[in-house]
C-alpha cells in the first residue's frame, strides 16, 4: 500500500463540507451513536469492568473534564475514552463496517471524550467520526487477513488508528482553544487544511507505532485481558492526537517504509473504493447477539430450526454443528466457561437458542445457573469445523446444525451471514435500533427519558443535542 493512503484519508475529511455528507451517511452515524449509547447505559448500570475501572481510576479522577458514563468523576479524555470503550465494548454488541472490526467502541468514546474537554461543534463530531469510521475500516481491509492468521484480534489491534484520527479532528476542530492547542489560526486560504491533515497523520502514525497485539487467547480463556482490548486502544488514540496536536510526529511511511507494519496492512482490499461512494459507515451493521460474531450463525440456524419444526430441547437426542472454520478455531471447547468466554462458545450459545431463551447480554451476566442450564443440551451437541464455508476475509460466516429427534428423525437448518470482510447495512431502521435501544436503557433511565433521548439521538445535529445526549449519559 502507498505511503499516502492514509495521508489522502485525512486530507479528504480535512475538506470535507457539510452539504458533501449525504442523508444515508447521517442515518448511519445516527445508528451507530444510538447502538453506542444503548450499549454504554445498559454496561454502566450494570456495573461491567466494575473492577477494571477499580483498578484503572486510582489516581486518575480529576484530570480533566470528560466523563465515565453513569459516573460524576471526571477523567482526561484518554482516560474516559478507555474506561468507556472497555465497558461497552465488554457487552460484544458493538457494531461492525468490513475489516472484522468494531469501530462505535472506539470511535464515539473518543470523540465524545474530547467533547467533554474541549468543546466544538456538531459538525466537528460528525466529521470526526465519519473520520474514525472510515480510516479504522480501511486499516483494517489491508490488514484482517493477517490479523487473522496470527490470531489477533482484530478490533484490539486497529482501534486505536480509527480513535487518533477521530479524536486529532475533534481537537483541531473545537473552536478558537483548538486552532490554538493545534497550532491553527482563523485562515480561509487552505493552510488550515493542511496543518490539520499532517496533525492527524501524526497522530495516525503515533498510534500505529503503538498498538498492541491483542492475541486471541485472551478472549478464548475468559481472562481480564479481553475488556482491556476495547479500552486500550481508544486510549493510545486519544494520546496519540494529544501527542500530535502537541507537536510530536509518527512516521509517515508506516505502511510501506523500511522495517514499517507492511507485513500486517498488506493487502489492497478497499484501497480500490473511492473515498465517499460510499463511505465506509454505509457499510455498518449492528450486532444481533451479545456475543462474538463468530456465533451468529449458529445461533441463527437454530432459531431458523426452532421456526420450522416446532421442536423443544427434550426432543433432541443429539445435534452436529458445521460452523466456518474461524468459528471453531477460536471456540473455548471443553474449557471452564465464564461471561466473557461463553460469548464465544458455538455449543454454550447453540444450546441456549435451541431452548428458545434470547442471546442477549444478561445471558452472559450471571452464567453460571446458565451453565448448569444448559449443560445437558450442550453435551449433546457436537461442533465440527466445515471447510467449504472457506477461511479468512472471503470466508462465509455460516452454519448448519442438524438435529437426530429422540424418534430417529433427522432435521437441518443453515444459515449465512455473508462475507466475513464487512455487513451491508441490511436490515437496519429507526424502528429496529430504537427498540433494542429502549429494552437497554428504559429499565435505567425510565420510559419517557430512553424515548426522549432515542429520538434526540435519530435526529442530532447541533451542540445542544449533543450536550443533552451527554449529559443523559453521565447521570443516569
Amino acid at each position: 500500500m502507498e505511503n499516502g493512503y492514509f495521508e489522502r484519508i485525512a486530507e479528504h475529511f480535512a475538506r470535507l463540507e457539510a452539504e458533501s455528507i449525504g442523508p444515508d451517511a447521517l442515518r448511519f452515524l445516527r445508528w451507530s451513536l444510538l447502538n453506542y449509547a444503548g450499549g454504554s447505559i445498559y454496561a454502566a448500570a450494570n456495573g461491567c469492568c466494575g473492577e477494571l475501572e477499580a483498578f484503572y481510576s486510582a489516581g486518575r479522577k480529576g484530570s480533566g473534564q470528560a466523563a465515565r458514563w453513569g459516573s460524576k468523576d471526571l477523567y482526561a479524555p484518554a482516560d474516559a475514552a478507555f474506561l468507556n470503550a472497555a465497558a461497552f465494548a465488554s457487552l460484544e454488541l458493538d457494531d461492525s463496517t468490513r475489516g472484522s472490526v468494531h469501530p462505535g467502541s472506539f470511535i464515539w468514546s473518543s470523540v465524545l471524550a474530547e467533547y467533554m474537554q474541549h468543546g466544538g461543534t456538531a459538525w466537528t463530531i460528525i466529521k470526526s467520526a465519519l473520520l474514525g469510521y472510515e480510516l479504522m475500516t480501511r486499516a483494517a481491509l489491508l490488514g484482517a487477513d493477517k490479523a487473522l492468521e496470527l490470531g489477533l484480534h482484530p478490533p484490539g489491534l486497529f482501534g486505536a488508528l480509527g480513535s487518533a484520527a477521530s479524536a486529532a479532528m475533534m481537537i483541531c476542530g473545537c473552536g478558537t482553544d483548538g486552532l490554538k492547542a493545534a497550532g491553527l489560526k482563523e485562515a480561509s486560504d487552505g493552510s488550515n487544511v493542511l496543518k490539520e491533515t499532517e496533525i492527524i497523520v501524526n497522530a495516525v502514525g503515533l498510534a500505529a507505532s503503538l498498538l498492541p497485539l491483542c492475541p486471541f487467547t485472551a478472549f478464548t480463556e475468559g481472562s481480564d485481558a479481553k475488556d482491556l482490548y476495547g479500552g486500550w486502544g481508544a486510549y493510545i488514540g486519544n494520546m496519540a492526537a494529544e501527542a500530535a496536536v502537541f507537536g510530536l510526529t509518527g512516521p509517515k511511511h508506516i505502511l510501506s517504509g523500511i522495517k514499517s507494519l507492511g507485513s500486517i496492512f498488506k493487502g489492497e482490499n478497499g484501497s480500490e473504493m473511492p473515498l465517499g461512494q460510499p463511505y465506509m459507515i454505509e457499510f455498518l451493521n449492528v450486532k444481533e447477539f451479545s456475543a462474538c460474531y463468530s456465533v451468529n450463525p449458529a445461533v441463527n440456524a437454530a432459531k431458523k430450526l426452532l421456526e420450522e419444526h416446532g421442536i423443544g430441547p427434550k426432543d433432541i437426542r443429539s445435534a452436529v454443528l458445521d460452523s466456518y472454520p474461524y468459528s471453531v478455531d477460536i471456540d473455548p471447547g471443553d474449557a471452564e466457561l465464564n461471561s466473557t468466554s461463553a460469548r464465544l462458545s458455538l455449543a454454550y450459545c447453540t444450546a441456549a437458542a435451541l431452548m428458545g431463551d434470547e442471546i442477549d447480554a444478561e445471558l452472559f451476566t450471571d452464567i453460571d445457573p446458565r451453565l448448569k442450564k444448559y449443560a445437558p443440551l450442550m453435551e449433546r451437541i457436537s461442533v465440527r469445523s466445515f471447510e467449504p464455508y472457506g477461511r479468512g476475509s472471503d470466508a462465509n460466516r455460516a452454519a448448519k446444525l442438524t438435529v437426530e429427534l429422540s424418534d430417529g428423525r433427522l432435521l437441518s437448518a443453515e444459515y449465512s451471514g455473508g462475507n466475513v470482510a464487512g455487513g451491508s447495512g441490511a436490515g437496519l431502521s429507526d424502528e429496529r435500533l430504537k427498540k433494542r435501544f429502549l429494552k437497554q436503557s428504559s429499565p435505567y433511565l425510565g420510559n419517557e427519558k430512553a424515548e426522549a433521548l432515542a429520538d434526540a439521538i435519530l435526529s442530532f445535529g447541533s451542540e445542544s443535542d449533543i450536550d443533552y445526549i451527554i449529559s443523559t449519559l453521565k447521570t443516569l
